[in-house]
């Protein structure tokens, strides 16, 4: 299987490639070096998605995240459909649900609060509209990811407990949900294998 990836260079997309470099051929896809209009994408199976604008110390304006985070993947999603790509796996995030949710599950509403939230949902909706028999789109809204190495906040929140020996956990009321990188990229292997077992069946 060929499978494109952005963003490989990030946790999520390394840990899969390293992961499974030897079961399949991957193809990486820079959105800052890579010029989509030139990319070459007949011979690719799956497309999985993992680039995208977090967030930055640095404040944005929403456009910067509807550019970087809804209209390069919808445009590259367009340009796989009418090359014959089976799959295109989008991740997301948790963050379309916005907060104060106590669980989430296939009924929750989503009401992101974030830029980065609000342009991950239009993303997922309008990928939701190219999606058909043959062009199945996958989107995976993980939680904060932890594991060896994790950037990001999860990153902060462990050098913080390496310092604080003691910390009023009873006095803080602030509850996160996690997801480890091992068991995120193998439910992104999981989406991989029912394509494969469909492409088998047929």
């Amino acid at each position: 299987m060929n499978i494109l990836i952005t963003g490989s260079s990030g946790y999520v997309g390394s840990s899969f490639i390293n992961t499974f470099k030897e079961k399949y051929n991957f193809v990486n896809f820079s959105l800052l070096h890579d010029n989509i209009d030139e990319l070459q994408i007949e011979d690719i199976d799956t497309v999985l998605h993992c680039a995208a604008l977090v967030h930055q110390k640095t404040v944005y304006d929403y456009e910067k995240y509807d550019d970087v985070n809804v209209k390069y993947p919808v445009t590259l999603a367009k340009k796989a459909k009418e090359a014959g790509v089976k799959q295109f796996i989008f991740i997301s995030t948790i963050a379309v649900y916005g907060e104060g949710n106590e669980t989430i599950d296939e009924n929750t509403e989503c009401n992101p609060l974030t830029p980065y939230g609000k342009s991950k949902l239009v993303a997922e909706r309008e990928l939701e509209e190219l999606s058909d028999q043959n062009f199945i789109v996958s989107i995976i809204r993980p939680p904060m990811v932890y594991g060896k190495d994790a950037p990001g906040n999860i990153a902060s929140l462990i050098r913080l407990v390496k310092k604080v020996s003691i910390l009023p956990f009873g006095k803080i009321d602030n509850e996160r949900s996690f997801v480890s990188i091992d068991n995120l990229i193998y439910l992104i292997f999981d989406k991989l294998i029912y394509l494969i077992l469909d492409c088998f069946f047929i």
